[in-house]
């Protein structure tokens, strides 16, 4: 018998460095991708976050203008407040006045200045 020694070391170390090689270029192709999905991940929470942010801004701006609205309101009610608590003098006033020289005073003659 003829003894025949086949060496299959080269095929084998040559399909294990494949092997190698293909499961390294899988890992970071895997790898990529999950950095992309991050990255993109994340772009879509920072804009969402953006918009949130606009939206506060916006809201914040209407507030600053209600309260300024509110705080004008509170001035006229002060103002309408005067003007009714001056109401009865007025008419006192008024009342005292001979119907003959009332044509010589105005309601501008009869305001107070509150200045």
């Amino acid at each position: 018998m003829v003894n025949l020694k086949i060496n299959l070391l080269p095929w084998r170390q040559k399909r294990r460095d494949r092997l190698q090689r293909e499961f390294l270029n899988g890992l970071a192709a895997v790898g990529l991708v999950a950095v992309l999905l991050l990255v993109g991940a994340w772009r879509v929470y920072e804009s969402a976050i953006d918009t949130q942010k606009a939206r506060v801004a916006v809201i914040a701006s209407e507030i600053e203008g209600l309260d300024a609205r509110i705080a004008e309101i509170r001035v006229l009610q002060k103002k309408r407040k005067e003007l009714l608590d001056r109401m009865p003098h007025k008419r006192l006033l008024e009342a005292c006045i001979p119907p003959d020289l009332q044509s010589h005073f105005s309601s501008r003659h009869l305001e107070v200045d509150q200045g």
